[in-house]
């Protein structure tokens, strides 16, 4: 229990002096202080701690001593040539023992323990610099500038994009034990020693191939100093230079050209197919290299290994490429037309290595004739594949039936699955005998098929769109020549052309093909794919490649040839999805 104290009793007739009377009042409330103080412990003991920390946290000495101890803030230093005010790259600036590089616009973020730190700024070819900051305990207000001074001459550098003609930034030129980036304008400038008149360089940046080149050490602005450095990719092709059928790679301008997979002399110029993925990670290679049969080969860009995706007594038909699945139609060469399964539809997924069948024709024999069928054209629309069949007879005699047999219209996910009949089509009796109706298609649009088929002298029409499948008025033209769109990586673009006056006009539009935007007029090239999104692949005579733009300077005035290459007499009209068909 806290005891109560009470001031002194004071007898009347006492003579106290003022003094002596303070003095013990003073002790009564001290005492009554300490009794309060102690009988409250709880939270008194620490309201003094923090009353002691705020004092000293209010001296900015102690202050200082006390925060560096726990807190760390971010520290930003901007670095310039105290001649030119320019920024300078890769100076190293040092905090006690943190350090950081200074960027392509001469800023350093060092994160740093608060309180009062050396800072020292140091690069080759220039006077270091050394003060003191005081890391601030809040966020930093103002960065620090510092100014250097160069002690070699000053050589500016500019770097553009030699595809688009662009400027670059934030690429690296190393010479001499000293480096420099380039700033959003694609320029930089590198001191170097004076005495000498030229240098070995190298030109380096994510997203772009290392670059060797020779620098004139010159304060003035020269064409020899003015580079274009090649963007980071390998474009695959065939080539007979060698008198085989070669699977080649270069850069993108055609630089460091390098055989892949070398020609065995089995190969067939017209049977040689290579298209490639979207994303360029994958290439089907259909070839003639150890047997008198093709086979189907996968070639993994990542590491160029080759494995081999399906083989046997069949002819491979290519259909084309979604994402990492590739697509293909089947002809076994060891059945008759008239058995089931001759044909079959398979996929093979290049990521998971499974190859999956989709569907395979069947047959069907009655009242002693069989009636089988075959596969249409086959068309890929993302991850669906669109595909008709077309039934006939090997024998027919009357009979007055109509076989169950029947053409059709069918769709199937590209893994197998969800496999639907979207219409199906009887034969009909003609003068006695069964008559099977033809179904024809097209892809008139991106993600679009069109169906027309003709039965007892009528013609039906049917639109695949957005996964359904819908009548269309008979007087819509479905049959007319149509346009090949090759969709971007990223499937946000398209890219196509169309002949006009005996020339070649080409487009890059929408996702649906729509908002065209004229790349050439009256041009010798044709479309041949993308690279990225930034790339547009274009071939001229059959036998050229180029490269160019697909961006803000997009135009054939920008056109780099890649190389020559050798082509396959084979044509994948409506085929969108992978290059190098074309």
């Amino acid at each position: 229990m806290t005891e109560i104290l009470t001031p002194p009793e004071i007898e009347p007739n006492t003579q106290i002096s003022k003094k002596a009377q303070l003095k013990a009042h003073a002790n009564h409330h001290m005492a009554k202080f300490r009794g309060f103080y102690m009988g409250h412990k709880k939270w008194t003991i620490p309201l003094t701690f923090l009353v002691l920390i705020g004092c000293l946290i209010a001296v900015p000495y102690t202050r200082y001593k006390i925060a560096g101890t726990v807190l760390k803030q971010n520290y930003t230093v901007f670095v310039a040539d105290d001649a030119t005010q320019k920024p300078i790259t890769g100076a190293l600036v040092e905090i006690g023992d943190n350090k950081a590089t200074t960027d392509n616009i001469g800023r350093a973020v060092i994160k740093s323990r608060v309180g009062s730190k050396r800072l020292s700024v140091t690069k080759k070819y220039y006077t270091g610099v050394s003060s003191t900051v005081i890391v601030p305990i809040m966020k930093q207000k103002v960065p620090k500038n510092i100014l250097i001074h160069a002690t070699g001459r000053q050589v500016p550098i500019s770097v553009i994009n030699k595809i688009t003609g662009l400027p670059v930034e934030n690429i690296t030129i190393s010479t001499s034990g000293t480096t420099a980036k380039t700033d959003k304008n694609g320029k930089t400038v590198i001191v170097l020693p004076a005495d000498k008149k030229t240098l070995e360089a190298k030109l380096s940046g994510s997203g772009y191939n290392d670059t060797a080149v020779n620098l004139a050490v010159t304060d003035q602005v020269v064409k020899e100093n003015a580079y274009s450095i090649t963007p980071a990719g390998r474009i695959y092709f065939l080539s007979k230079q060698s008198g085989k059928i070669d699977v080649i790679k270069t850069n993108l301008d055609g630089g460091d050209r390098q055989v892949v997979l070398p020609g065995t002399g089995k190969e067939e110029d017209r049977g040689t197919i290579l298209l490639a993925s979207r994303d360029w990670k994958y290439l089907a290679l259909l070839s003639r290299r150890d047997s008198d049969l093709a086979k189907l080969y996968l070639i993994e860009t990542a590491t160029d290994k080759v494995s081999v995706m399906d083989e046997g007594d069949a002819t491979f038909l290519l259909n084309g490429w979604n994402d990492a699945t590739f697509v293909y139609t089947v002809n076994r060469n060891n059945k008759k037309y008239s058995d089931a399964k001759i044909q079959a539809i398979k996929s093979y997924n290049a990521d998971t290595k499974k190859l999956t069948t989709l569907t395979e024709t069947t047959n069907e024999v009655k009242d002693g004739n069989t009636y089988y069928e075959t596969y249409g054209n086959v068309f890929l629309i993302d991850s669906t594949v669109l595909y008709t069949t077309n039934a006939y007879t090997a024998f027919t005699t009357y009979t007055g039936n109509i076989p169950e047999l029947k053409a059709g219209i069918y769709s199937v996910n590209n893994d197998g699955s969800q496999k639907k009949s979207l219409k199906l089509i009887p034969a009909y009796l003609n003068n006695y005998y069964p008559q099977f109706p033809y179904i024809s298609s097209s892809l008139p649009h991106p993600h679009e098929a069109y169906f027309s088929t003709q039965l007892n002298d009528k013609t039906e029409k049917f639109e695949w769109k957005q996964g359904e499948l819908s009548s269309v008025n008979n007087s819509e033209n479905t049959n007319d020549n149509y346009f090949t769109y090759l969709a971007s990586p990223s499937n946000k673009q398209t890219f196509w052309y169309e002949p006009r006056d005996g020339k070649n006009t080409l487009f890059i539009g929408d996702k649906e093909g729509e908002n065209g935007k004229t790349v050439a007029v009256l041009s010798e090239y044709i479309t041949y794919g993308w690279y990225s999104d930034n790339y547009l692949l274009v071939s001229k005579g059959g036998s050229e490649l180029y490269i160019l733009p697909a961006g803000e300077n997009i135009s054939v005035a920008n056109i780099i040839k890649v190389s020559d290459y050798h082509k396959p007499n084979f044509i994948f009209s409506g085929y969108g999805g992978g290059y190098g068909g074309l």
